[in-house]
């Protein structure tokens, strides 16, 4: 599905008949993303946030308290996890569509003036 333009809460509560999900990962660094990824939780769920997040977001700490819910963090990519995603990528194991713009090289500036607007998912650069 589409982060950006589909409601990812009531996908969520559709796939798990109103269950929620027990793990979230918040990859995309935007603050709709964690509080989207929030919502769809279960009771007792982990929010995971690997993603670099520029700006502050608002955030409900009452849910997490009604719900019993937590968030944590992660870091730690290694090189080789990097080649495995973009081999898996490369073989079409994760469809793209609609949320990855491919965009040259020299467009790179317009390419982030838009996310950090809020339009946009992920952008894949192509060099060469």
């Amino acid at each position: 599905m589409d982060p950006v333009n589909e409601d990812l809460p009531a996908a969520i509560a559709s796939l798990t008949h109103g269950d929620g999900v027990d793990v979230a990962v918040d990859a995309a660094g935007a603050g709709p993303a964690l509080t989207s990824a929030l919502a769809g939780l279960a009771p007792g769920g982990r929010l995971v946030v690997p993603a670099l997040h520029e700006h502050p977001t608002q955030l409900q700490p009452t849910r997490l308290m009604m719900t019993e819910t937590e968030i944590v963090g992660a870091v730690g990519y290694r090189p080789a996890e990097f080649d495995q995603v973009i081999a898996a990528m490369a073989d079409g194991f994760y469809d793209t569509t609609g949320w990855v713009q491919e965009v040259p090289l020299e467009g790179v500036f317009d390419a982030l003036r838009s996310l950090r607007g809020g339009s946009g998912g992920k952008v894949l650069l192509k060099v060469g």
